[in-house]
Order: structure tokens, then sequence, then C-alpha cells
């Protein structure tokens, strides 16, 4: 092989391997610009149209595509980082808020034990109350009971008293005449049998007298 055309096929072969890179670094920047569209959508349009409109060419210089594709790799960096740096705070309000809302259930759930064992409290306060009133009531209710059983008692006796005073007077009454009629003739007795005596008193006085 003649050394003329050794060299032309050297040539040839740069050429290739510099279009070649120029089409790997067209490749890349797509590929950037993929990426942008999903952190910013105004300036992925703005940056694919300078792209379509000056990069995305076969005879395109390398110098230039690896000026834009630095470009893209910065702009995409800033992106990243400031999407890390949102990320972060993000988190950091995630935890911040979570600390918070957990603070607060665990102050939600404290009051609601402390009201659950307060209610509990005033419910029992509240039954032993009623037991305790229920008892009074009971042995108020009780003594009530014996006080009008006593009552009842007297009352019977004052009634069985009364009824056996008024059954007396009857059986008096209707003894009474009995007796008087007993008296009357004693005394009827007594002065017939005085008369009787004064009558012959008076015979045997006269037999004597005449006798004399």
């Amino acid at each position: 092989m003649a050394i003329p055309q050794f060299l032309k096929q050297i040539q040839e072969q740069k050429d290739k391997l510099k279009e070649s890179n120029k089409g790997d670094f067209r490749a890349k920047c797509a590929g950037l610009l993929k990426e942008l569209k999903e952190h910013n959508g105004d300036r992925y349009q703005e940056l694919n149209k300078v792209f379509h409109n000056k990069y995305d060419k076969l005879n395109i210089q390398k110098k230039k595509i690896l000026g834009f594709y630095a470009l893209l790799k910065s702009e995409l960096k800033q992106y990243k980082e400031s999407t890390d740096v949102m990320l972060q705070d993000q988190k950091k309000a995630v935890k911040k808020t979570t600390k918070k809302v957990m603070s607060k259930v665990k102050e939600v759930r404290k009051n609601a034990q402390k009201t659950v064992k307060d209610v509990r409290k005033q419910v029992k306060k509240e039954v032993d109350d009623v037991k305790k009133a229920a008892k009074k009531t009971a042995k108020k209710v009780a003594k009530e009971v014996e006080s009008a059983k006593k009552s009842a008692k007297k009352v019977a006796k004052k009634v069985e008293k009364k009824v056996a005073k008024k059954k007396t007077k009857k059986v008096a009454k209707k003894s009474a005449p009995k007796k008087t009629t007993k008296k009357t003739a004693k005394k009827v007795t007594k002065k017939t049998t005085k008369k009787k005596a004064k009558k012959v008193a008076k015979k045997t006085t006269k037999k004597k007298a005449k006798k004399k």
C-alpha cells in the first residue's frame, strides 16, 4: 500500500470518529434535554428549540456542541441541586410536621385517657351517691314502716279497748234490770214482813189485853 493512500485512510477514520463523537454528543444532548423536561418544562422548550436550530446537525463543530452539552449539564445540575434542596426541605418540613402531629396525637390521647378516667370517677361517684341515697331511703322507709306498724298496733289496741268497753256497757245494761228487781223484791219482802209483824204484834197485844 502506498503511503498517500495509507494517510488517506487514516484521515477518513479520524473524520468518521469525529462524526461519531458529534453524533454521540447530539444523543447525549437529547438525553439531557429529556431529563431537563422533568424539572422545568419552560426551560426545556427554550433549549430544545436552540438545540434543533443550531446543534442538531451532521456538520456541527465539536467545540460548539460540547459547549451546548456543558450548558445542558450545568442547567440540569442546578435543577437537580435545587430539587435535592427542595426535597431535603420538604423532608425536614415533613419530619417537623410529623413530630408536631405525633405530639398532638399523644397530647390528645393523654387528654382522652384523662377524660375517660375523670368520667369513670364521676360515674363511680354518682353510682356511689345513688347507692348511698338508696340505702338511706331504704332505712327511712323501713323506719316509717316500723313506725306505721307500731301505730297500727296502738290503734288496734285502742279499738279493742273501745270495743271491749262497749261490750261491757251493753252487758251491764242488760244485767242492770235484774239487779233492780232483786233489790225491789228484797225491799217488798222487807216491807211485807214488817207489816205482818206489826199486825201480829197488834193482835197479840189485843189478846193479852182482853185476857186481863
